[in-house]
């Protein structure tokens, strides 16, 4: 079995930057709203709480509910494709499930042409898998935690 490429100072880092895109997307979605309420970063000590549950806490929320997910993936900048954790949205869909929240937006940030996709959670999960059964898409185990990821191509999930 791979080693996961996982290390503590891979880890802060990864943070570092993730925190930059979840206030780039905020700003965006902030400005892009006709909604007077604006979207805030959920709190670390509110998403690390959620672990002990087997949630994942999506990263964004406004005070009517809504929240979104802020997905990086720097290596689609080379690759041409984003990955998308499929125990991540398991964990997050199983918070919204739990706690009676509505389903996020799944922000991905494009590195490649620095923009950002937009995907509704609701049946996302069925939708991978059935596309991952057509070949359209690949599910494949890797990533930092060497976990099932879904492989899309940016082209094809634009």
């Amino acid at each position: 079995m791979n080693k996961p490429r996982f290390t503590k100072k891979r880890f802060h880092k990864m943070c570092d930057m993730a925190e930059v895109s979840e206030q780039l997307v905020a700003d965006y979605m902030n400005e892009k709203s006709s909604n007077s309420k604006d979207f805030i970063i959920v709190d670390k000590a509110t998403q690390k709480a959620g672990i002990k549950d087997g949630w994942h806490i999506p990263d964004l929320t406004r005070e009517d509910g809504k929240m979104v997910e802020v997905k990086e993936d720097f290596s689609s900048a080379w690759t041409g494709n984003i990955a998308i954790e499929k125990n991540c949205l398991e964990r997050m869909l199983a918070y919204c499930d739990a706690n009676d929240k509505p389903y996020p937006l799944l922000a991905s940030v494009n590195h490649k042409e620095y923009s950002v996709l937009f995907f509704r959670t609701e049946g996302l999960l069925e939708q991978l898998d059935d596309m991952a059964n057509k070949n359209q898409i690949w599910l494949t185990k890797g990533g930092d935690l060497d976990e099932w990821n879904y492989i899309v191509n940016l082209d094809f999930a634009k």
